[in-house]
């Protein structure tokens, strides 16, 4: 979303998040956002190092692994769909698995419900 919008708008939502991040533990909040491909250019003054939670899921480039988890490179590996790894405070490392829920015509009528709202 935030590289449809034009250049201004795009660094003025920026700098917000990265404030949004950097106040987060302090106003108990949870910032959540979802990237097909991280890329360093979409944060601003370090925002990415305050995600507490971090999740990465099936083949990622070394780029990826190196911005999102660094710290864990030597031990993570390409996965399959639906598997990947997950750091919460950037310690312990888990290799985890999403999975889908058996009713899918259920879970897109909530997702339209919760939209529609």
């Amino acid at each position: 979303m935030l590289l449809s919008l034009p250049k201004k708008e795009q660094e003025e939502l920026r700098g917000q998040i990265a404030r949004l991040l950097n106040l987060s533990r302090a106003l108990k909040i949870i910032f959540i956002s979802a990237m097909q491909r991280p890329s360093a250019e979409l944060f601003v003054n370090g925002a990415r190092d305050n995600y507490n939670i971090k999740f990465m899921f099936g083949a990622n480039s070394k780029e990826t692994i190196n911005m999102v988890a660094g710290e864990y490179k030597e031990f993570i590996s390409s996965c399959p769909t639906s598997v990947g790894y997950c750091t919460i405070n950037d310690m312990n490392l888990k290799k985890i698995r999403s999975i889908m829920p058996t009713n899918t015509d259920k879970l897109h009528y909530v997702i339209k419900e919760a939209v529609n709202r």
